[in-house]
């Protein structure tokens, strides 16, 4: 009875010990998988935080009204025309490229020197901001005939007509080693060849781009204005000039605008515009591609617009 006794306590010790056994690595197995998924979770905050942090975006939004600040006042101190952007730094010394081509994809330029100072960014390193334009729209090499009929040939999500692209990269994702000026261990998903982006992806664990473009809706905002301004300049000229009154009809307009700035001619500017004279004191100007009308009056010489956007 004895030896019974003791086979049975013996085998109830151990059963108990492999069920004690099981139940220490279950819960081992529960507390890696709960580290797992809070470390997991850490890392999706950070991404999320950082893709989501209304600071970027904030610092985002600068950049874009600085890069259309150097776009407007470009023909201040160049020949060429409004709407010209700086090329990105493809080579990471945080210096805009002499030329680029088309969908060249580079980090956002610091700084750039054009008549005054333009500074784009102070990032440093890896949170520097990457930067695509469209090539019509490069500063170097010029490309003449950047007008209001040029559209960008960007793509943002689906959407046509983009002109440039400010992406943060977010955090490195996956297998992406920030050790070089590759694209491609900073964007994702076709983020890092173009000229096709997205701000979105079906593996969202596994993208975290962030974009601000400008549109070429917007760019042709300033263009045009700019443009008029020109006008304005020239035939507020030709008024005393020509007995107390504007061009009466499109060939005059464009015989008088021979005094334009060089860049209004070189970019053809006149090939776009639709001009009406509805009095000596009074014509309107309407561009290809934008449903502003710009008004002309004198005297006093005013500009107006019966709309802010294209």
């Amino acid at each position: 009875m004895s030896d019974k006794k003791y086979t049975s306590n013996a085998t109830h010790i151990t059963v108990c010990q492999r069920q004690s056994g099981a139940a220490l690595l279950i819960f081992f197995i529960l507390l890696f998988s709960a580290a797992a998924a809070v470390a997991l979770n850490a890392l999706n905050n950070r991404v999320s935080a950082r893709s989501s942090n209304p600071v970027v975006l904030s610092e985002m939004n600068s950049v874009k009204e600085a890069l259309l600040a150097f776009a407007t006042l470009q023909p201040d101190y160049d020949d060429s025309g409004p709407g010209r952007l700086p090329c990105p730094d493809t080579n990471n010394d945080r210096i805009s490229e002499a030329n680029c081509t088309s969908n060249t994809i580079g980090r956002l330029p610091s700084e750039y020197t054009l008549g005054i100072p333009f500074s784009f960014s102070e990032r440093q390193n890896d949170d520097r901001f990457w930067y695509v334009i469209t090539g019509s729209f490069r500063f170097n090499p010029t490309i003449t005939g950047l007008n209001s009929a040029t559209d960008g040939d960007l793509l943002l999500n689906g959407q046509s007509d983009i002109v440039a692209l400010i992406i943060d990269p977010g955090e490195a994702i996956g297998n992406q080693t920030r050790i070089n000026n590759n694209p491609t261990n900073y964007l994702e998903n076709g983020n890092q060849t173009g000229p096709a982006f997205v701000t979105s992806s079906p593996t969202p664990d596994q993208f975290n781009d962030r974009i601000v473009a400008i549109t070429g809706q917007e760019m042709r905002i300033l263009m045009t204005r700019q443009a008029a301004l020109e006008i304005q300049r020239v035939i507020d000229s030709y008024h005393p000039a020509n007995g107390d009154t504007y061009p009466t009809d499109q060939p005059t307009f464009e015989a008088a605008m021979a005094a334009a700035a060089a860049w209004f001619n070189s970019e053809n500017w006149l090939s776009t515009i639709t001009f009406t004279s509805n009095s000596a004191n009074q014509v309107e100007i309407e561009f290809q591609n934008c449903n502003i009308i710009y008004s002309i009056n004198f005297p006093p010489s005013e500009l107006q617009r019966d709309r802010n956007a294209c």
